[in-house]
């Protein structure tokens, strides 16, 4: 690794088209159009594809070669590909239907220079002259959940006049995308490395993940000149340069500092996905035995029927500059979660290309795990479970761990698994000395849960406006009835932010993870929503919210309920309301009812609070649910004159409700007619409101016996002073009790 970059990588290893407008039948027309003048044109010789030069290659015997083809459609109509090979020594895979990723690029220039421009950068303006595009293919194929990254990177133009080349190694490779333009940048979370045995760094112009050490990749990359075969299986390679090749050599040849960070910054000016329809990339995988030779053919067809043919020669040679990297290439554990008391058998693969053989190193990652599974000790000595079960196949790289948890241990269990050529992998890593080459992976388990199954959900919002309370995911632990409240949730929002929620449930028991975000960019941004238990089982689930421009305001009628005895401002009837922008709406509960929640239209809990924020959607349904307030109950045995209780819940009382609570539910159960006194409680407290001329709810009501008690508040800090009252007609005939009111304060002070 770079010792002045963190985020580094370690050098020593290391045609004319229609432009068709939004109307379906100009599209349907001009296509047709351009589809009958290209049939024309190839009818008469005068227009094929054409496929540029393709020079012979060579090959690693056993291993991978990527190689861009670029060509150009005369007609301007897609190009499809074909290859055949002529002998089974290579066999070729065709990547298509993948993305393009262009970076156009400029450098810091003066004033006086040739063709110098002024762009934005970080926050003011540069002088620079122009460069060029730098266009990668990119491969889902190998790396989904890196381009899954850079689409919610680019989509957000984290890289837009942010970001530079900040490090040039000339006959090695030129890296960019941090933030901080020195190195040291990353974002606010970090993913695994992805491999494939195909995807190695023998070709040139190769679009790999700058790392700060295994499985900690961010936004950094790097675009290697020429091969790079130290690389393999240490830094994920996602993407192929296919045109801009002189644009690569142009900064690659760059003066810099000694710390190879250009003189004159290198500005990524914009990072944006484009389309291509000419261009191609092969990937050429070799048989084991060097000296074979064969003549690859590549056809490039359009859509009238026209085609163009190109051939050029592969070899194998002997591979000279494997790197020894075993890493895992499938996922073959499967057994994550299981009840207590129970092992978990899981194999555990890694992948060598060489056939050296495996050691495998599993170590627990810290001292709960370690304990939550006695039975399988760790030995610092060597990194092996002593008493765990494992059996080792060097050719597959395998093992087998059977994994022993503590008697009744509930929780996770987090296990590293390093596996190494190298069978003395661990005494460097106990000395701290530099580790021969490895891979790495990290395991939960859990014990005593149940597994989480996730369903994603597709959101539609508007860029530049909060949005509230979406539906981002669902998903089951298998429980029927468990509370969605023991789940945490933990939102990558693709634009380099994420935060964390409570998951909340429905009415039919169906769990779901919502969120509250705004986008500032248009764009479909992949959101990773990592569903956790508290006990230790975990599911990522992968959603993704479309953005997109208001061109003209969409609408919709919300619906607004009403469960239970409350009212709801505004009420919305009949509700017409711009889809994605954001709206407001308050509950008020009846007497003697509160808000118990705010749910929507598949019953998921949107809020709790009175108010409520919410964003228009298709067919959005809100519901205030009221529910009654418990009955409480007081009951004071034996109270005597002048008794002091300093607190409702010691044991002398027995209390069930606030004190308020109390009061609110006697005045409107039995403070309204003279009959309802007759099943009053014997003894009732009133609140202290401040002053003498403030108790307004003083209630003085007459027990069973026919005497009368009398609360008072003596200390606002929360004493209750209580005193038996011999009972007077007076009290017990007032007016107002008859009336449906209760006796006022001046009546109960009178009754003494």
């Amino acid at each position: 690794m770079n010792p002045f970059l963190p985020c580094g990588i370690n050098e020593a290893k290391f045609g004319a088209t229609f432009k068709l407008r939004p109307s379906p039948i100009m599209n349907y027309l001009k296509y047709a159009i351009c589809v009958s003048i290209a049939m024309v044109l190839v009818a008469s010789g005068l227009a094929t594809p054409v496929i540029d030069p393709i020079a012979n290659v060579t090959v690693p015997a056993g291993k991978s070669l990527i190689l861009p083809v670029t060509a150009t459609s005369t007609t301007g109509l897609p190009l499809t590909y074909s290859v055949v090979s002529s002998t089974n020594s290579f066999a070729v895979v065709v990547h298509t239907n993948n993305p393009f990723w262009q970076l156009s690029v400029a450098q810091a220039a003066a004033s006086n220079a040739p063709g110098a421009y002024q762009t934005p950068f970080r926050g003011g303006e540069a002088t620079v002259t122009n460069v060029g595009n730098l266009t990668f293919m990119l491969f889902p194929e190998y790396a989904p959940h890196t381009l899954n990254v850079f689409q919610g990177l680019t989509t957000s133009a984290y890289f837009n006049s942010n970001t530079i080349f900040h490090r040039v190694v000339t006959n090695f490779v030129i890296q960019g995308g941090d933030a901080r333009t020195n190195g040291s940048g990353h974002l606010v979370f970090t993913y695994d490395d992805e491999f494939n045995p195909q995807a190695i760094f023998s070709g040139n112009g190769q679009l790999g993940l700058a790392n700060s050490g295994k499985n900690a990749n961010g936004s950094q990359f790097f675009v290697t000149t020429g091969s790079q075969r130290a690389l393999d299986f240490g830094y994920t390679l996602f993407g192929q340069l296919v045109r801009g090749f002189d644009v690569l050599t142009n900064i690659s040849n760059t003066a810099v500092d000694t710390n190879s960070r250009p003189l004159a910054d290198v500005i990524i000016q914009q990072a944006v996905y484009v389309m291509d329809t000419t261009d191609a990339v092969l990937t050429l995988t070799a048989t084991n035995r060097a000296g074979r030779t064969g003549t690859i053919t590549v056809i490039a067809t359009d859509s009238a029927g026209a085609s163009a043919t190109n051939t050029f020669t592969a070899a194998t040679v002997n591979d000279t500059n494997s790197n020894n990297e075993a890493f895992f290439y499938t996922n073959t554990v499967t057994k994550l979660v299981g009840p207590k008391n129970t092992t978990l058998t899981n194999f555990i693969t890694a992948t060598e290309l060489d056939g050296d053989q495996l050691y495998w190193f599993p170590g627990f990652a810290d001292p709960t795990s370690a304990n939550g599974a006695p039975n399988s000790s760790y030995n610092l000595s060597n990194s092996i479970y002593k008493t765990l079960t494992y059996n080792v196949t060097n050719v597959q790289g395998k093992i087998q761990l059977f994994l022993v948890p503590a008697t009744n241990y509930v929780g996770p269990v987090r296990v590293y698994f390093d596996v190494s050529y190298n069978s003395q992998w661990n005494l460097y890593q106990q000395y701290g000395l530099t580790l021969p080459a490895y891979g790495e992976r990290l395991y939960t388990f859990a014990f005593g849960d149940t597994p989480i199954t996730g369903q994603s959900n597709q959101v539609s919002v508007l860029a530049a406006v909060p949005f509230a309370n979406v539906l981002l995911a669902t998903f089951t632990n298998g429980v029927p009835g468990s509370a969605g409240t023991n789940f945490t949730a933990v939102i990558n929002w693709g634009d380099n932010s994420t935060n964390s929620v409570i998951a909340t449930t429905n009415s039919t028991g169906l769990k779901g993870v919502l969120g509250s975000h705004a986008y500032t960019y248009p764009g479909t941004y992949p959101v990773y929503v990592q569903v956790q238990s508290a006990i230790g089982a975990s599911a990522t689930i992968l959603s993704f919210v479309n953005v997109t421009n208001r061109l003209s305001p969409a609408t919709n009628q919300v619906t607004v309920q009403v469960a239970g005895q409350g009212t709801v401002l505004p009420g919305y009837t009949n509700g017409t309301l711009v889809m994605g922008d954001s709206y407001s709406i308050t509950a008020y509960p009846s007497n003697l009812w509160f808000l118990m929640n705010w749910t929507d239209q598949n019953g998921f809990v949107l809020g709790t609070s009175s108010n409520l924020t919410f964003t228009m959607s298709p067919g959005l349904s809100l519901t205030a649910n009221f529910a009654v307030i418990a009955q409480p109950t007081l009951t004071i045995v034996s109270p005597t004159n002048g008794q002091l209780i300093t607190n409702l819940y010691s044991t002398l009382p027995t209390v069930t409700g606030t004190a308020a609570a109390i009061l609110t539910y006697y005045w409107a159960t039995h403070g309204t007619t003279t009959a309802g006194y007759a099943g009053a409680i014997a003894w009732v407290v009133a609140i202290w409101t401040g002053s003498d001329a403030a108790l307004t709810t003083r209630h003085v009501w007459k027990d069973n016996s026919a005497a009368k008690l009398r609360t008072s508040m003596d200390n606002p800090a929360g004493e209750l002073r209580i005193a038996r009252v011999a009972a007077e007609a007076k009290a017990e005939a007032a007016p107002a009790s008859e009336s449906g009111s209760a006796p006022s304060p001046t009546d109960a002070q009178s009754a003494e």
